[in-house]
Formats: structure tokens, sequence, C-alpha cells
């Protein structure tokens, strides 16, 4: 039935937004069990559906949780430009969306004290003073969106976003911690625990997008970046498509066991340059 829906293209499922945090790493050779349920439609024409993760390494005689996320979606109706609207689910999901309920109570994903970037980032560092997002720009890129980044609906799909992230913090840490990603030890690791995402608009192949990266928050083992996603037309502009967050820990990974290490010094003397 979705793939009928998928062919027919008036209407469709679109993320809003997504929330993933990753507790531990995965080794080369685990075995790692995928798990998802759903919440009740809500909202406006019962047209959201948030839809709930988790990943489990099940293998060395051991089961345990690598990462969760959150995933808000919305069933909307396609007009010929691709514009969206609020409608309602059709009957065939709204039955699987049932069979996917948890049979018992669960804790909610965003209710959850076990963040691990909380646990094990240490104090927030006074370095720039009031939290004001935006404002400490450190790096941007501008790409052009191909056919690779799309879906069945030709336009970009949501995961596109976060690998953009990971591009982008990767290219500044390798300018300022090229130590971090030359020792291949395991004492020294750049480690996303979070990574979240909000979806405003779409964006279809060959639209140029920039993405903007800022530093938002510094702390004892770890640091807050915030992004910015736009559509740009005739060198501007055009359109917001999505802002996102990243929180980075500096760990090292020895015998499967994580430990955080201090910002290095380095990092920290250049972001207090950047109030200057």
């Amino acid at each position: 039935d979705f793939l009928n829906t998928a062919k027919d293209g008036k209407t469709s499922m679109i993320t809003k937004m997504t929330s993933l945090d990753i507790h531990k790493p995965v080794q080369i050779g685990d075995v790692i069990e995928g798990r998802l349920w759903m919440e009740s439609l809500k909202g406006q024409k019962k047209s959201t559906m948030n839809m709930f993760y988790e990943w489990h390494v099940i293998n060395r005689g051991k089961v345990y949780k690598v990462a969760d996320c959150r995933q808000d979606t919305i069933w909307v109706k396609l007009d010929h430009t691709g514009k969206a609207e609020i409608d309602e689910y059709p009957s065939y999901l709204k039955k699987f969306v049932n069979l996917m309920e948890p049979r018992t109570t669960r804790e909610r994903l965003s209710d959850r004290k076990d963040k691990p970037f909380n646990a094990y980032s240490g104090d927030e560092l006074d370095i720039l003073g009031p939290h004001l997002p935006n404002k400490y720009k450190v790096h941007q890129k501008l790409i052009t969106a191909t056919l690779e980044n799309s879906n069945l609906l030709s336009n970009i799909y949501f995961a596109s976003y976060a690998k953009w992230i990971g591009q982008l913090s990767d290219e500044y840490f390798y300018k300022c911690l090229p130590d971090f990603y030359s020792d291949y030890s395991g004492r020294k690791e750049i480690f996303c625990s979070h990574c979240s995402i909000d979806y405003t608009n779409e964006c279809f192949p060959f639209d140029q997008i920039l993405i903007e990266m800022f530093i938002d928050r510094v702390f004892e083992k770890g640091i807050e970046l915030h992004f910015e996603f736009y559509k740009i037309k005739n060198d501007t502009k055009a359109q917001k498509l999505a802002y996102g967050k990243q929180q980075i820990l500096f760990v090292s990974i020895l015998n499967n066991e994580t430990t955080a290490l201090k910002t290095p010094d380095g990092l920290t003397k250049l972001i207090e340059g950047l109030r200057a």
C-alpha cells in the first residue's frame, strides 16, 4: 500500500524533526539489533506520527544499548509544484501505527535523563559569554544537492542533513585537532554523542544549499555546535531549510570502555579568540 502511495506522488510522509543520542561506540564485528515503536497519531487531522528507535549490541554474551532516536513526521498532500498541505494519514497506515504501539508502558525518549553528553561533558566553561546561538561562526560550505541526496518523492532525504553536519564538523576539527584523526590507537577520538535537526522547508536536487556552523557552548569535556541550512538563489539566502545541533565529546575508547577527556587546550584557546 505504501509503495502504491509513493508511486502516486500525491501524498507523502515528511520528517519534521530527528533527535539521535549515541551512548556507546560500535566496534568492528558487533551484531546490532534495531527496535522500532510508534505513538498514537495526534495533532491537526491526526497527521503527526512520532517514531522511536533503539539500537542494541547483542553479541559477546551481552546486550546493551548503543543509541536511540526520535523521529517526528507528518502526512501531507502535495500539489503539482511540490507544495505540501497537512492531510490525514491513510487508513492502512493508521492500522499499522496501532500495531506498532508499545504493549507496555514505556518512558518517552525525550523524558529520559540518561543523555550521554550530559553524563560525560562536565560543567560548561565561561568562554563565549551569554548563550547566543548563531553568533560565533567558524565554518561554512556551499553545496549542490544531487540525485544521490533525494528519495522516492525527489525531494532531499532528511538523513542527508545529518551527513552534511558530520562533514562540516570533521573538516573543522581536522584543521584544529589533526592528532585526533591520525591516532588510530583509540586513545583520542572525537565522538558525536548527540545530533538533532528541525526541518522547516523542502529542497530538491540541484538546489544550492549553504550550511553554516557555529560554536554554541563549550564544556570541560565537550562542545556543542549549531548549524543553519539555507537555500541559495542569486547569491542570497532565499529560504531557511533546517537548523541543527551536534554535541561532541573528546574521548578515549580502549577495551570497549569510553573515557571522556578534557577539551583540548588548543581548541579552547582558539575559541577564546573568537571573542576578540
